[in-house]
């Protein structure tokens, strides 16, 4: 979920080659149909965003989905990604980011037996988002 549709169809490129079924959404509303309207085991917002903003989005899927993972990326404000893991973000993620640190994100928060408890993979260097 991001406001930015070319941030969006690079993340919905990378996570698709990287085996992931995904569903875009441009701000917390469209999001929030999705998750009343389909299963869904992973949801990445970004914080800063008009209609309904991630940490608004972040406290509601708390309360009514407490078992759905949540990422979240922003790249205004770090104190806010802190904020984030305080509200339930499994992780988050400092824009601007490569596809090797966005694949390894969502592989250790949706495969955590197979990282074994280590820390999310280095990001890989060559591959930065463009924009």
């Amino acid at each position: 979920m991001d406001d930015e549709e070319q941030l969006r169809t690079y993340m919905c490129e990378a996570l698709t080659n990287a085996g992931y079924r995904v569903i875009q959404a441009a701000n917390g509303k469209e999001a929030l149909a999705v998750l009343l309207s389909r299963h869904v085991n992973l949801l990445i917002t970004d914080l800063i965003m008009p209609e309904q903003e991630g940490i608004e989005t972040i406290l509601y899927v708390r309360k009514n989905f407490p078992n759905l993972t949540v990422i979240a990326m922003s790249g205004g404000d770090v104190e806010l990604l802190r904020v984030a893991r305080k509200l339930g973000a499994r992780a988050v993620l400092c824009k601007p980011f490569s596809i090797g640190e966005l694949v390894a994100t969502v592989n250790y928060v949706c495969w955590p037996a197979a990282s074994s408890g280590s820390e999310i993979p280095d990001a890989e260097e060559d591959s930065p988002w463009p924009g």
